[in-house]
Parts: C-alpha cells; sequence; structure tokens
C-alpha cells in the first residue's frame, strides 16, 4: 500500500511551490461608495428619491457568459444608498421591453445554482452579491427577476445554500427600453463587523435569458476559482449599527390525515390534529444569532422520494425541514451532522418485531420520534472565527402491542430521549482558506448507548486560487452502557483521515486523493457514512474551453482513476477508470457522454452480510459503462432531456440498460410542468436474499425491472402566490432466477434454499401545494399529499400497466395541511411605534 501513499505524496510537493506563491498581487478592485438616502425610502420600483440622482453609478459590466470577458452589450446602472436600518439598491437594466422574459415562479422555488440562481424559470433577472467579513468564503446573494420574484442565498466553503431565507423588500417596473428594480436590505438580514466605517465586498450581476448571457460589474473570470474573491468594494457606509434583531414567526397549524386500508377494509381511520408552536430569531450581538423552533410543525415539508433499496447501505434522503436546512452551513462541515437522524427512526424500531408473543400484534409502531424543540447559535466575529452550537431534544417513543385474544395491549419503549448536540469552531485563513472542529454527540437517557463524533477539516489555497489542498481527520466513539464495568466506559474508537491536492484554476485542472476509514469508523449516530473499512486513492485530469469556438459555446472533458481496497484486513477491493465530455452549442444545445469501465474482477465486502472479519466476499464481474445525454434549448416553449446508459460485464448475460426522457412544456408564464419518465432494466443482477439455517448467505441471480414516472407543474398567480404539484410513482419488481452460496473466492455454488425473494414494490406520492405570502415572512399554506406503499410477493410477472389498475386495493393515506405563518419583527415594530408618536 505504499505505493498510493508515494504517488500522494509526489502530487502534493508538486503543488507546493504554488501553495507558497506568494509573488501575484490582487488585481485591482472595482470600487463603489454607497450614498446617504436622507429621507425615507419607497421601495415601488420607480428611483425618484433625489438620493438617487445623487448617488454614484456602478456601470461597465463584463460577460462571464457566453463569451468571458468580453464588455456586455447591455446597459447596467447600479446605485447604493444607505441609512441607519438598510441598504438600498437601485439598478437600471436597459433592454427592449419585447426581449425581457418574465417567468413566474416561487420565491426561491427554481433556484439551482447561483451562476443561474433561476436556472430553469425563462427569465431575466438581477442579483446583489455581498460579502461582509470580506474572506472570500462567506456571503449572501439577494436577487430579483424581471417578473417581481425574489431569490435569496447563502454562500460558505460548503457552497451555496439556497434555503437561507431572509425578510426584505423588491419592487420591479417594467418600461418600453428597460426594466428598473428597487430593494432594500436591512440590516437584521446581514451580519457584519463592528466599525466606523463599513467596507465589504460586493458585485452585480445580471442575465439576460433571451440571449443566455450573465455578466458582472466586477468581472468573474471562469478561470479563476471562487466568486467571492472575485467581488469589488462597497465603501462609504458610515456610523451604522445591526439592529436589535429579534424576531419571531408563531404559527398555528390544523391537519386532518385519512387513512385507508387494503382494499377499502373497515379499519380505515380519520385523524385531526390542532397545534401551535413558534420559530424564534435573537440577535445576540451584531454577529451572533440564536434560532429556536418550538413545539415545530413540519405538516408542509415534501414527502421522500421511496425507492426499494435492495444494496446493504442505508439510503440517504434529503433534509426538506425549514430550520434544519436555513443556516446551517457551519454544521455541514465534515459530513458529522445529517440532520435527518434528529427526530427519525428510534434505535430500538425493530426490536418490536423480535419482542411479539404469539398471539400479539403492532398496533403502533411509529418511524419518527417527536421533536420537542430544538436551537442553533451561529455567527462569526471580527477576526474571522466562526461559531456555531446546535442542540435539539426528542421525545420518548413508544410502540404498541395488542394481545388478539385478550385484547390486552402493552408498550415497548423504541426510544429513550435523546440530546443532540453540535459544536464547529470554524477560522478564516488567507487566500480564502479554512480549518474548522467539529464535534457531533448522541446523549441517549437510558440504557442505550451513546455516540460522540469529532473532527479537523481544513482547505488551503494560493493566492492566485489556482491550487489547494483539503482534508480531515476525524474521530467516532461509541460508549455502550450495558457492557461498561462498574465506573468505567466501555468505547469503541474508530477514525478516518484524507488528504487530497489539485490544480482548481486555469482550463486544465487536475488533482489527487488518498482517503483512509477505519473497519469500525463510525458517525451515523448524528452523521452520515455508507460504510467505512476503505484505503482509497485516485487521480484525476479536467479540460475546460471556456470562449466559444467554432459551433460551440463552451466544451469540457475530464478521466480520472480510482482504486480501493479495505483497511482491515488490507484486502483488494476495485480499480475503475471514468471519462467524459460535454458540449453546448452556440445555439444552447447541450449534449455529452461519459464511460466508466473496471478492467479487473473486483470484491464487494459488504453484499454478502456476514460478520466475519470480511472473510466473506461477492465477486464483481469485470464491466464497461457507457452513457450519453442531450439537453435542448429551455428557452423555447418545448424543451427536453434524454439519458442513455448501457453497462457491460463479462458475466453471462448480466447487464444493464437504462435511460430517462423529461419534456418541459411552458404554456405561460405562470403555468409550466415537467414529465420525467425513468427505465432501469438489470439483467441476471447479483445480490443477497436471506440466511440459511447456517447461517451462510443466501446469493440470488434476480432480474430487476424499475420504472419511475414523475409530474412536476407550477400554476403561478403572481409573484407572492401560486400552486405546485408534484406526483411521483416508483414501480421495481425482482424475479428471482436462482439461489447460491459462496466459495471461498466470492463465486457462486449450488444451494437448496427453496424460498423466494420475489418482490413488487410501488410507491406513489402526490404534494400538492398552494402557499401565499400575504406579507415580508408570511405565508398561508394548504398541503394535500397523498401516500401508497405497498409491497408485496404475488405480482412480480405482471407489467406496468397491470401494476397500475391494482391501486385501488391498496392502501393509502390522504393528509391536508393548513398552516398560517406570521413573522414579526421587534426593530420593524418599534420604528413604526416612534413615527406614530411623532404624529
Amino acid at each position: 500500500m505504499t505505493k498510493p501513499i508515494t504517488y500522494l505524496s509526489l502530487i502534493l510537493w508538486s503543488f507546493l511551490p504554488f501553495l507558497l506563491d506568494a509573488q501575484d498581487p490582487d488585481r485591482i478592485k472595482q470600487e463603489i461608495t454607497a450614498t446617504t438616502a436622507g429621507q425615507s425610502m419607497k421601495i415601488d420600483g420607480v428611483l425618484d428619491e433625489e438620493a438617487w440622482r445623487n448617488a454614484e453609478i456602478a456601470t461597465d459590466f463584463t460577460d462571464e457568459t457566453p463569451t468571458p470577458n468580453i464588455p456586455s452589450d447591455r446597459k447596467t446602472e447600479v446605485r447604493v444608498l444607505y441609512d441607519n436600518a438598510s441598504i438600498y439598491v437601485g439598478a437600471v437594466l436597459y433592454e427592449a421591453k419585447d426581449s425581457i422574459l418574465r417567468q413566474l415562479c416561487l420565491r426561491d422555488e427554481s433556484g439551482q445554482r447561483f451562476r443561474g440562481p433561476f436556472g430553469n424559470t425563462n427569465t431575466d433577472w438581477f442579483a446583489v452579491v455581498l460579502d461582509n467579513y470580506m474572506d472570500g468564503v462567506n456571503g449572501v446573494v439577494f436577487s430579483v427577476s424581471a417578473a417581481g420574484v425574489q431569490f435569496d442565498l447563502k454562500f460558505s466553503s460548503q457552497g451555496p445554500d439556497k434555503n437561507w431565507d431572509a425578510v426584505w423588500k423588491s419592487d420591479v417596473k417594467l418600461h418600453d427600453d428597460k426594466w428598473v428594480v428597487e430593494m432594500e436590505i436591512p440590516y437584521s438580514a446581514l451580519r457584519f463587523p463592528t466599525a466606523d466605517e463599513q467596507t465589504w465586498h460586493i458585485n452585480f450581476s445580471r442575465v439576460v435569458r433571451s440571449k443566455r448571457a450573465q455578466s458582472w460589474w466586477s468581472p468573474i473570470d471562469p478561470n479563476i476559482d471562487g466568486l467571492l474573491n472575485q467581488s469589488g468594494l462597497l465603501k462609504g457606509i458610515k456610523d451604522v449599527k445591526s439592529p436589535v434583531r429579534l424576531q419571531a414567526t408563531p404559527y398555528l397549524a390544523t391537519t386532518i390525515e385519512h387513512y385507508r386500508h387494503k382494499g377499502g377494509d373497515p379499519s380505515s381511520r380519520l385523524g385531526r390534529s390542532f397545534t401551535g408552536g413558534m420559530d424564534i430569531k435573537y440577535g445576540l450581538n451584531d454577529a451572533f444569532t440564536l434560532d429556536m423552533t418550538l413545539i415545530p410543525n413540519f405538516g408542509d415539508v415534501a414527502q421522500d422520494d421511496q425507492i426499494l433499496n435492495l444494496s446493504a447501505f442505508e439510503v440517504r434522503f434529503d433534509e426538506n425541514r425549514p430550520f434544519f436546512t436555513e443556516g446551517t452551513e457551519l454544521f455541514n462541515k465534515g459530513r458529522l451532522f445529517y440532520s435527518r437522524r434528529v427526530g427519525g427512526r428510534p434505535i430500538n424500531f425493530y426490536d418490536t418485531y423480535d419482542e411479539l408473543g404469539d398471539d400479539e400484534i403492532i398496533t403502533s409502531n411509529p418511524i419518527e420520534t417527536p421533536l420537542i424543540n430544538a436551537m442553533k447559535l451561529s455567527g462569526r466575529t471580527n477576526n474571522g472565527l466562526g461559531i456555531g452550537v446546535f442542540n435539539g431534544i426528542t421525545q420518548k417513543t413508544f410502540a404498541e402491542l395488542q394481545d388478539t385474544i385478550t385484547g390486552a395491549t402493552r408498550k415497548i419503549e423504541t426510544s429513550p430521549v435523546v440530546n443532540y448536540n453540535v459544536l464547529v469552531f470554524d477560522q478564516n485563513l488567507k487566500n480564502n482558506s479554512f480549518v474548522s472542529f467539529i464535534n457531533a454527540n448522541t446523549m441517549r437517557f437510558g440504557d442505550d448507548y451513546d455516540a460522540n463524533s469529532t473532527g479537523v477539516v481544513f482547505g488551503l489555497n494560493n493566492k492566485k486560487r489556482t491550487f489547494n489542498i483539503n482534508g480531515s481527520a476525524k474521530m467516532s466513539q461509541i460508549y455502550s452502557k450495558s457492557t461498561a464495568t462498574e465506573g468505567g466506559i466501555d468505547a469503541d474508537l474508530g477514525y478516518a483521515y484524507n488528504l487530497s491536492a489539485s490544480k482548481t484554476g486555469g482550463k486544465w485542472q487536475y488533482g489527487g486523493f488518498y482517503n483512509v476509514e477505519s473497519d469500525n469508523f463510525n458517525p451515523n449516530d448524528l452523521g452520515f457514512l455508507r460504510s467505512p473499512n476503505e484505503r482509497s486513492t485516485g487521480v484525476f485530469l479536467d479540460f475546460n474551453q471556456f470562449e466559444p469556438f467554432g459551433a460551440f459555446n463552451r466544451a469540457g472533458g475530464s478521466v480520472s482513476m480510482d482504486y480501493s481496497m479495505l483497511h482491515n484486513p488490507g484486502y483488494y477491493n476495485s480499480f475503475s477508470m471514468n471519462l467524459n465530455t460535454f458540449w453546448i452549442t452556440k445555439k444552447f444545445f447541450s449534449f455529452g457522454g461519459w464511460t466508466n469501465f473496471a478492467p479487473i474482477k473486483g470484491r464487494d465486502y459488504f453484499e454478502p452480510r456476514q460478520d466475519d472479519g470480511f472473510e466473506t466476499y461477492l465477486e464483481i464481474p469485470e464491466y464497461y459503462a457507457f452513457g450519453t445525454w442531450v439537453s435542448s434549448d429551455y428557452r423555447k416553449k418545448f424543451a427536453y432531456d434524454i439519458r442513455t446508459r448501457y453497462v457491460y460485464t463479462t458475466q453471462d448475460n448480466r447487464y444493464d440498460i437504462g435511460g430517462m426522457i423529461s419534456p418541459r412544456f411552458r404554456f405561460s408564464d405562470q403555468l409550466f410542468m415537467v414529465w420525467t419518465t425513468n427505465y432501469d432494466y438489470e439483467s441476471n443482477n447479483v445480490g443477497f436474499v436471506s440466511y440459511d439455517d447456517d447461517n451462510e448467505s443466501i446469493i440470488g441471480i434476480r432480474d430487476v425491472s424499475t420504472v419511475v414516472n414523475s409530474l412536476n407543474a407550477n400554476y403561478i398567480f403572481n409573484d407572492v402566490m401560486g400552486v405546485t404539484l408534484d406526483l411521483r410513482h416508483y414501480w421495481s419488481k425482482v424475479n428471482y432466477e436462482s439461489y447460491h452460496l459462496l466459495d471461498g473466492l466470492g463465486r457462486l455454488t449450488d444451494s437448496d434454499f427453496d424460498g423466494s425473494g420475489n418482490l413488487s414494490y410501488n410507491a406513489f406520492t402526490i404534494d400538492m401545494i398552494y402557499r401565499w405570502r400575504f406579507a415580508p415572512g408570511s405565508d398561508l399554506v394548504f398541503v394535500w399529499k397523498n401516500a401508497i406503499f405497498t409491497a408485496d410477493d404475488e405480482n412480480t410477472r405482471i407489467n406496468y400497466f397491470d401494476n397500475f389498475k391494482l391501486f385501488g386495493d391498496f392502501p393509502q393515506t390522504n393528509t391536508f395541511n393548513l398552516k398560517v405563518v406570521y413573522f414579526l419583527d421587534y426593530y420593524t415594530i418599534k420604528s413604526k411605534l416612534a413615527q406614530r408618536k411623532k404624529m
């Protein structure tokens, strides 16, 4: 194993001169000075206040796309004002009225990444980017589309977070030769250092969607890594202080849930609930904010996209609960905090089935633990030290069992009270570098074990932002209470570390990595790791052609190689190579392809699911995978995406074929729809089925067919009101051809297993949401959810349409939730009361 380490050492050594390079001076930054407002400002999209006429103008924008580093052919003028409460941005964006695209979407809903926040929506837009601490890593974005829809996000070393939601004002006015944006960004939405005069990083961007062109006031060079570090400077804001930041969003919610049992069984039931609670934000000082949620209600959160999981690993679902998605960038460092653990499945959920008596049935076994409350404390000092503290508490959870003869019931505790805690220190360094310390702790009240994970993560850049080194070191501890000696602690310790180096700037980029995870590294009580026990290394080479050439606006490609083995024992696992390419034409038709191949047989030590020190494994044949994709121009009313995939293996008749087609229809600026169909067929797939009487793994050869259809439709009434519909049907069926045991070389041998692993699984969900933002930060939300989840071993030979006909007999749940949230801001209320007294 010395060779991978030696190779990585050579890579790091070759990068060292670049990381130490301090000869390149900072480029001259654009500057704009804010002017005092001097009067009460009305946010109406009309720049008629006297202060706007006297303000300094930022103009002469530079294109980033489609041709980088050339002057924009669209005139743009931006002005900045300020007073004791807010900064104000006024932008005049010149464009013929007929060329200004104004498709509507819900607030933040269509954001993908910031370099195109309304990337899936056909609209022009304007944005302000602020980096108040000038560290080039942490910043915020406030953007408005030509239809008046707001979009905001936060930047950190983890990347852009569009779940961040601030309360600010904006308005748009359309003219024959231009459109005008007026924005008010209150200081309560920002965090900034204490100083007599503020100097911030700032940038302005606009997109002319009809030309697919994006331009910036302070030029963004795609050859340079990073966005905030290429910003200009905002000066002139004097004698301002962060206001008292006390905000509350109380809510009231009512829920009706109807469960219909299979075939209309009379055991169907109807449930109702009425709840209330509150989220609170309190600014402890200029930089630190305390967030709390009391008696939360997540009835308006979208359902998970459930799948049939045949693998040995856990499925990772996205976090959709607002409290856990907004402002959590500090806590996500090091992948030691996976917020779905808080309020997730009870730790002893499956023990209920082991404790069932002969005549008992389970009448209730909750799959989630109720959240009592949670809090976040986060902020950053003037010296660039970010501090984050998270704490959440979940209550006890019980399963209920009933004796079918006597009717007697009893309860089994499936989860004790649990306290989850995360502590983070994140220090900004020169050249947009950072180093972070993270500790994630899970403490259970009772006999169940406790867990703790600790990590250090760092990222170092050279001054030009063209080379970097990233790394981490982590340790996990599992503290068993039941096996600990009196007065002692029985701790299972695991560790992980990784190091990578890469060239991140220019057309040619390359790098390598080395990663180690011990066999007992387990951060999963509060973090997420699919599998431990890994030692892997790899290298990559990328090429990007940013400037247009011939018939193309942009093109690129990459090649990479990866090698992995077990950490303990040091057995070989896999080796693979990957190539891909993409091309974007000047008519914005995109296409590309990829290939992934493993010329050497691999070994899967997890699929047999044996606890024998990884001595048992399943041999993986050599394979060669190919794929293509095309994507048409989204500016057109009808557009589409198509994907294809084929995997060939050296095992007899074992292959995988699949594809996706996704047409998109824009009926008007208000009505938009996307239909997506995914199909995958795996012939002679090999995987775990069960255990025999000797606890040997039964491995099956099976055909797996999966079809996923989804419909995403939006009807948007205006910039603050709309209806979204997400419908998804997932169907997967598994048919086994034969069953086998494993020999000592991971190959299949005969078995007399007479069971059956055939399975058909349906997951059908509907999420329809009406949302009305009737006041800043205040929403009325009505949600209808329909859910059908069913698995059986009887309908595995039928086709897709015959399966669909069975839906009337499947059990289903319908949930209706009405929620009203009202935003209260102490500073705003205080200011209004003061104005009334003057009157």
